[in-house]
């Protein structure tokens, strides 16, 4: 007598299984609801260098593929109001960061924040080995204000770096979205920083970092905002900005839903042949 061949699994069923999988994967794999679609993709330590060097730089500009660019300072005030020499600079309040483009384009200044400063004061330090114009929220002896910087939409921008000088707990960067929302992030959340609300930070490079955001695949920055609660100063300089290439890979939900299915599919297969 001859094994009874087995029954052929309905269509209806077929899709159910794959979907079931496909759920559950989902469920498992996906990203947690309260991650947020920004995050801090890289930190480079400042390095010693000429004063007029302004030497730390973001490590996308120039790779094959991305479209990044700096926004440096100093580009506002030299050379009419500023003049680099090697020697370490002495105090200079060039004043409140203007409002608009300040020779580029595709960024937008706005707010009463950001002062102008060459060297270092009783509350703003220059950063590592930065001789130039660097921008310090709040205003020296002031607490409060915040300085925001509008990138032009029609970029898609994924991508922002800056030179964080004299890194301090309270000092914030908030990125605002194209999903309409915003994240921000504290120096207390880079990675292997020993953070103080005090003048300690001014003369280490570990502190001193350049420091590269990335947005998840779907997201690009509309603006960014500096801020800081207290009297302690946010140093910085030499604002990047860009898209990069490769984009970030695939979310890894997206992933697990199609190889779900795949080893649903195999999986049924197999039962039909047994």
């Amino acid at each position: 007598m001859f094994p009874r061949a087995p029954a052929s699994i309905p269509m209806t069923k077929l899709l159910g299984s794959l979907m079931s999988a496909a759920s559950l994967a989902a469920v498992l794999l996906a990203p947690t609801a309260n991650a947020a679609p920004i995050s801090i993709i890289g930190q480079t330590p400042g390095i010693a260098g000429s004063n007029c060097g302004n030497d730390l730089h973001s490590a996308y500009i120039g790779v094959p593929g991305d479209n990044v660019t700096e926004f440096n300072v100093n580009n506002v005030y030299a050379p009419a109001a500023f003049t680099c020499t090697n020697s370490p600079p002495s105090y200079q309040n060039l004043g409140v960061m203007p409002n608009g483009s300040n020779g580029d384009p595709n960024l937008t200044f706005s707010g009463t924040g950001a002062e102008v400063l060459v060297g270092t004061t009783g509350s703003a330090a220059q950063p590592w080995a930065d001789s130039t114009p660097y921008l310090s929220v709040p205003i020296p002896g002031h607490t409060g204000g915040s300085e925001t910087v509008a990138i032009n939409p029609a970029l898609d921008d994924d991508y922002f770096g800056l030179y964080w000088g004299s890194i301090d707990t309270a000092n914030t960067v908030t990125f605002l979205l194209s999903d309409g929302n915003s994240y921000s992030f504290r120096g207390s959340d880079l990675t292997g920083d020993t953070l103080s609300e005090n003048s300690v930070n001014q003369s280490t490079t570990a502190t001193n970092e350049f420091v590269d955001f990335a947005t998840a695949p779907g997201f690009t920055i509309d603006s960014v905002t500096f801020s800081d609660g207290t009297a302690v100063a946010f140093e910085f300089d030499n604002l990047a900005y860009g898209t990069l290439d490769p984009p970030a890979a695939p979310e890894p939900a997206s992933l697990a839903l199609f190889g779900a299915a795949l080893l649903g599919l195999g999986a049924l297969r197999r039962r039909q042949r047994a």
